[in-house]
């Protein structure tokens, strides 16, 4: 299903619940306050999440994930499809639901560790230099590792134990980002699978490759690529990182700092948000789909237990 089931009047609905009065054309839909590229950014999703459900059909029809990690900013509407998807394959098979939470990521980190202008940083104030701009990499994979033990503390507390993650991101590239999770993760004991909606395959920088190659050997856990680029980034992580398409509002509604464990809202609150409802309902009505087809209901995975 491409753009159009997304402007069907029968299968619309405004954030209220209600079907627009009018639909005129896919860019002026009435109520939402969503534009034609941010429902492309959307429904381009489509496609390699459901090639990422379907590699991951297994271990989401057994529920296999304790926890899943969403790589924010950009990898938020992806996790809240795949998470949706798993939750709701968890209530069939009535067991506990996986904990779905998102975290911001971490590309760059390690890099901006080795500058001059870190190391002028750090000896700097709070008031002079945000504090986000002073973390290391050690100081980032703790103070995640923090957050993911309240989850498995919180899981605990409730009688189900935490003993395999899934990250779910938009992009992978030389798996840096990926790797403070990984390690945060670890330090707990906790073994994690990856999912990336695209992985890029590209020479820049020149060793992405080699990183890559030695992260996937280090981390060791099952990578799951819903398609492979030579060169474009989905739609979504470039709403967030170029500037050429700025004009695209981020459907993710938050933008994060490299050194800050959890994003922020990217709109203000005088803003009009509405967009950004109707673009997570968006994702939840796609991710439905993708269950529909992957998971057909006369499977035995569907069946109630």
């Amino acid at each position: 299903m491409g753009l159009d089931k997304f402007f069907d009047k029968d299968k619309l609905r405004t954030p209220e619940g209600q079907r627009p009065g009018h639909l005129r054309e896919p860019r002026d839909i009435i109520g939402s306050g969503i534009t034609t590229p941010e429902a492309e950014a959307v429904e381009e999703l489509r496609e390699p999440l459901t090639n990422m459900v379907r590699e991951l059909k297994n271990e989401l029809a057994n529920g296999s994930y304790d926890l899943i990690i969403g790589d924010d900013a950009s990898g938020r509407l992806s996790t809240i499809a795949i998470g949706n998807i798993a939750q709701s394959l968890a209530k069939q098979a009535h067991r506990e639901p996986p904990t779905v939470r998102f975290l911001a990521g971490s590309t760059g980190i390690a890099e901006r560790e080795k500058s001059l202008q870190f190391e002028k940083d750090r000896a700097k104030t709070d008031e002079e230099v945000p504090k986000h701009k002073k973390v290391t990499r050690s100081e980032k994979v703790a103070a995640v590792g923090d957050e993911i033990a309240k989850m498995m503390k919180t899981r605990t507390r409730n009688g189900f134990p935490t003993k395999r993650a899934l990250i779910v991101t938009d992009t992978i590239t030389t798996g840096e980002s990926m790797e403070v999770f990984v390690d945060a993760l670890k330090h707990h004991g906790i073994p994690a699978d990856i999912a990336t909606v695209v992985q890029l395959d590209y020479d820049d920088p020149p060793d992405r490759k080699e990183k890559l190659d030695a992260f996937l050997q280090r981390w060791g856990g099952k990578l799951v690529v819903g398609k492979y680029s030579e060169a474009d980034a989905p739609l979504i992580w470039k709403s967030t990182h170029w500037d050429e398409h700025r004009d695209i509002r981020n459907p993710s509604g938050v933008q994060k700092e490299m050194g800050d464990v959890y994003a922020t809202p990217s709109v203000g609150e005088n803003e009009d948000m509405r967009y950004l409802r109707v673009a997570r309902a968006l994702t939840k009505d796609m991710a439905a789909d993708i269950m529909d087809e992957v998971f057909p209901k006369g499977e035995e995975q569907r069946k109630a237990a």
